[in-house]
């Protein structure tokens, strides 16, 4: 197959392999993400990953990207990445 593929033979035709279901916007939070890891915010915030410190920053990353109520800030977790924060982060 790896052959196939180096001699330019197409092994699927684009798109035909799979359908996108949705997908979600993730550069700004990754952005967010990137600052507060370079700023050690997680380690100031608590020593060891919990689920208490994945929501803190949920909710600080939230309000840097766009500043709302708490009940506001986790309706809108599931519109981006951010709402996966939990799983990536040992929440």
């Amino acid at each position: 197959m790896v052959r196939r593929g180096l001699a330019g033979e197409s092994l699927v035709v684009g798109g035909a392999g799979f359908a996108i279901t949705r997908s979600l916007p993730h550069g700004h939070v990754a952005a967010v993400l990137a600052m507060i890891d370079r700023l050690g915010l997680a380690r100031l915030l608590a020593g060891t990953p919990c689920l208490e410190l994945v929501l803190v920053l949920g909710m600080v990353v939230s309000r840097v990207l766009a500043p709302a109520s708490k009940l506001a800030t986790s309706r809108t977790w599931g519109s981006t990445t951010l709402g996966e924060l939990g799983d990536r982060r040992g929440g």
